[in-house]
C-alpha cells in the first residue's frame, strides 16, 4: 500500500497541528500509538490477522483515505491467505465503502470495508461494522495540543476470501457512506501486507 498512501494522519506531540486524519486538523500521537505498540513499523496481530504499521517518519503520509475508485494492487497477499483484514479507523462519524476483491482468474468478490469512529464520537457510540478495538491511545492530538480522549485503530471482521483463488487487486467503487475511511495496513492470517 505504500504507494498510494495519500493522507497524513499521525502527528508528534510536539508539533500537534502539522497533519489532519479528519477534517479539524486533529490527529494520532506518534507517542502514544508507539507507547500502545503501534508505532512506525510495529507488528500487530488481531483474532490472527496479522498487520504493519507503515514505516514512514512522523508527519509523512501514513494512511490512506479511501475514496471511489482507487485501487490496490495486492500481489504480496500470500496464495495460501484465506481471509483479509483492514487496520485503521473512521473519521468524522462510522464510515463505509464498497470493495470488490479481484482474483487472478478474473472472478471478484463483493464486501464492504467499514470503520469505527476513531473516537467512538468520545465514548458516545458503540462499535460498528464488527470491528475490533486493536488499539487505544488515552489521547489525540489537536492544534491546541493533547485532548485526553480515547483514540483507536481497529481491526475489521475477516473477509472470507475464495479457496485456492490468488487475489491480484482491490478496488473502491464507492459510494462513500458516513464520515471518512482511512486504512492505515492491510492484513491477513498468513502474514503482512503493510
Amino acid at each position: 500500500m505504500s504507494a498510494i498512501l495519500n493522507n497524513r494522519g499521525i502527528s508528534s506531540d510536539a508539533n500537534p497541528g502539522a497533519v489532519s486524519f479528519d477534517t479539524a486538523n486533529d490527529s494520532y500521537s506518534e507517542e502514544a500509538l508507539t507507547a500502545a505498540g503501534a508505532g512506525p513499523g510495529a507488528s500487530l496481530t488481531v483474532g490472527g490477522m496479522q498487520f504493519v504499521m507503515p514505516n514512514v517518519a512522523v508527519g509523512s503520509v501514513d494512511n490512506l483515505l479511501v475514496a471511489p475508485n482507487i485501487t490496490i494492487l495486492t500481489n504480496a497477499i500470500p496464495a495460501a491467505a484465506t481471509q483479509l483484514s483492514f487496520l485503521g479507523a473512521a473519521a468524522v462519524s462510522d464510515a463505509s465503502i464498497p470493495l470488490s476483491i479481484n482474483y487472478a482468474d478474473g472472478s471478484t468478490q463483493a464486501a464492504t470495508l467499514g470503520f469505527s469512529d476513531w473516537t467512538l464520537d468520545a465514548g458516545g457510540e458503540p462499535l460498528a461494522f464488527g470491528n475490533t478495538i486493536a488499539v487505544t491511545t488515552p489521547h489525540r492530538n489537536t492544534p491546541e495540543g493533547a485532548q485526553a480522549v480515547n483514540t483507536m485503530l481497529y481491526a475489521t471482521a475477516p473477509i472470507q476470501l475464495s479457496p485456492g483463488k490468488a487475489v491480484t487487486s482491490l478496488t473502491f467503487p464507492g459510494p462513500v457512506r458516513g464520515g471518512q475511511v482511512h486504512v492505515f495496513a492491510l492484513g491477513t492470517d498468513r502474514g503482512p501486507e503493510s
